[in-house]
């Protein structure tokens, strides 16, 4: 008897609703009510929907709406394809699937998804989650009754759209849903429907330049931009004519990441085009804060440009130039020569420029004859000593470009020495630098001449070091 009075009240009839009829659409079992009535909980609306047959053998959704806090406001509701609730009846199920109180748990709105999927594969269900049972309720009943707009977009797997339509200005007579929305791409839509967030933005944005700027990124687009890639693309916009392929890379490279970076790298994309630098390769998230510090220091410079290029002009002396056999090395010839080979070594050469500037060091660059356009290596000399000598990311130079190095040191009359360039933990297990070492350190041990009244020390020659190089 307590089974089927609890059932009465999940049924909840009314004078102005049809009663179920019971012999098509058969209550459901004891046991299953049971479990129902088990999990209902104080304080929420509850939501029971199972996928069964009627006697004829046709698949609905048996609904059943409970709260525990009204004895009035228990429902249970037939949603079967291609039969409509009654006035009435639509109005009521509307109103209660809207309530944002209104629950499910997950196991059981994840058996909902796998029934709904499996009997109704026409309806395009979508793998909701708990928290969206109110939109699963809206997709089901309007793809099964093919109300207008709601079943288009909701099959065409827009239920965020489908949801919030009555927020839109729709064309309610169209077909598809870009005809509902007057041409806008579908890709655009699926963009818009990634979240309740990304929509209700669009909704309160000025939308005519959401279609702009999709319509002006769309070609280069191999997929649909979340929400931080599309914030990039809206700042991009201002200055879309400049470097469009290099900016897209970042657009890629911004895919899952979150709102901090975007505005580091329109920054990063801002300052680049202050310092007309060419060639650059995108900087990768964990590089950005230092790329920018780098950028900053850049435009900095490039402020008093023409001032510094005289100093550094001042300071040029062509006795540090030199070439031989593959390698040739020369100075820089103003500020921008510096801040180009920082970004082709990717190093901290900006640091230096200063120092540059007032004479206490000097900046070389050793290239390749071949490709002396192209950074390669750069050195550093202070006090007629070579302090630094680093290829691109502060790599070690291998034994063939320090041998050049040594020659160079040696005719020049610069003090080099391999192992005051580097850290220990720079050159620790590169066997042909410590091989390379011991060779050195024998060319340029001392030699005793001895006879009975003194003894004289003096240092091996290039002529004697080097016999075969110094020949040519």
């Amino acid at each position: 008897m307590k089974f089927l009075f609890l059932c009465r009240l999940f049924q909840g009839e009314s004078a102005s609703s049809k009663p179920i009829d019971t012999l098509i659409y058969p209550e459901i079992d004891e046991a299953t009510f049971c479990s129902m009535r088990r999990d209902v909980g104080n304080g929420r609306l509850n939501i029971f929907a199972y996928v069964r047959a009627n006697t004829f053998g046709e698949d609905y959704i048996d609904l059943y709406y409970y709260n525990m806090s009204s004895n009035s406001s228990h429902k249970r509701f037939i949603l079967q394809e291609n039969k409509k609730l009654s006035e009435n009846e639509e109005v009521l199920f509307l109103y209660i699937i809207r309530d944002n109180k209104l629950y499910i748990d997950d196991e059981n709105m994840c058996h909902l998804c796998m029934e709904v999927n499996k009997a109704f594969p026409g309806i395009h269900f979508t793998n909701y989650k708990a928290n969206e049972i109110s939109v699963a309720l809206e997709h089901i009943y309007f793809s099964f009754i093919k109300q207008g707009p709601y079943e288009i977009l909701y099959k065409a797997n827009l239920e965020r759209i489908a949801y919030n339509v009555f927020q839109l200005d729709i064309n309610l007579i169209g077909k598809s849903p870009v005809e509902l929305f007057d041409g806008l791409p579908i890709n655009f839509l699926r963009m818009i429907n990634q979240s309740d967030e990304f929509l209700l933005r669009w909704i309160s944005s000025d939308r005519q330049r959401w279609k702009v700027v999709y319509e002006e990124y769309r070609a280069f687009l191999d997929s649909i931009p979340d929400e931080i890639q599309w914030e990039y693309l809206l700042q991009l916009y201002e200055f879309r004519n400049e470097g469009l392929e290099f900016r897209l890379k970042i657009y890629r490279l911004l895919k899952g990441t979150n709102c901090v970076y975007v505005s580091k790298y329109i920054k990063y994309c801002r300052n680049e085009k202050i310092c007309s630098i060419k060639k650059r390769d995108v900087p990768k998230i964990s590089e950005i804060d230092n790329v920018l510090h780098k950028q900053d220091i850049t435009i900095q410079l490039l402020r008093k440009e023409k001032y510094f290029d005289k100093l550094i002009q001042r300071y040029k002396n062509d006795f540090y130039e030199y070439s031989y056999a593959e390698f040739m090395i020369f100075l820089p010839d103003g500020i921008n020569a510096i801040i180009e080979e920082s970004i082709e070594q990717e190093n901290c050469l900006l640091d230096y420029v200063i120092p540059v500037v007032e004479g206490s060091t000097r900046i070389l660059f050793m290239r390749k004859k071949i490709s002396k356009q192209k950074s390669y290596i750069t050195i550093e000399i202070k006090d007629n000593t070579i302090l630094q000598a680093y290829g691109k990311n502060n790599r070690v130079l291998d034994t063939h470009e320090l041998s050049f190095l040594e020659i160079y040191a040696g005719i020049k009359g610069i003090n080099f020495n391999p192992l005051d360039i580097y850290k220990e933990n720079e050159i620790s297990g590169i066997k042909l630098f410590n091989t390379y070492y011991k060779e050195f350190m024998e060319r340029h041990k001392m030699c005793i001449i001895m006879d009975q009244n003194h003894v004289e020390y003096r240092q091996l020659t290039l002529w004697e070091c080097f016999p075969k190089e110094c020949a040519h």
